[in-house]
């Protein structure tokens, strides 16, 4: 880091190029601490790290974890999905330290995927950043998937008929 006009600019390490420019308050979060901070979440517990990388010249970043066990979707054996959760951020404050709860489904029988964002966190890159927060929020996300689950169950059960179709699309 470097200091201009109040502000900090990031650098890379291995070619010296500006990342950019950020507030006087920014933490910089490497990717080899968000590994860590998923590690110490996830524990035994990860099945394995699906795809991991950079790009704005590694501005930003993002890893992609498999979490253990499946969603049944509505109540129904045959239609399973798959647990993941993202890690995203940057370097040049254009994104928090995200985190999100992932549903991979497949859609159709020629394997034609689907993957549904749930539900997320974000935690700003500042001082007062305790990466124990956003081990605590991964495990209320976590949580979420029982709570998806149920409420498909509950759902899969319930008449539908055009008519709120109608008012499902128009909301």
């Amino acid at each position: 880091l470097s200091t201009y006009d109040g502000y900090k600019v990031n650098f890379r390490d291995d070619t010296g190029q500006a990342l950019g420019v950020v507030g006087p308050n920014y933490q910089v979060v490497q990717m080899s601490t968000a590994f860590a901070t998923l590690d110490s979440f996830l524990g035994t517990g990860i099945e394995m790290y699906v795809k991991a990388g950079s790009y704005d010249g590694g501005a930003k970043f993002y890893i992609r974890a498999k979490l253990p066990g499946e969603i049944i979707f509505a109540g129904n054996e045959n239609d399973r999905g798959e647990k993941y959760v993202d890690f995203l951020s940057s370097h040049d404050g254009s994104i928090a330290l995200t985190t999100n709860i992932v549903a991979w489904r497949k859609i159709c029988s020629n394997g034609l995927m689907g993957f549904k964002k749930l539900v997320g966190s974000k935690v700003k890159h500042t001082i007062h950043l305790n990466l124990d927060s956003i081990k605590h929020n991964l495990g209320i996300l976590n949580q979420q998937f029982d709570l998806i689950q149920n409420l498909s169950n509950r759902m899969s059960v319930q008449p539908f008929d055009m008519q709120k179709l109608d008012t499902v699309l128009e909301n």
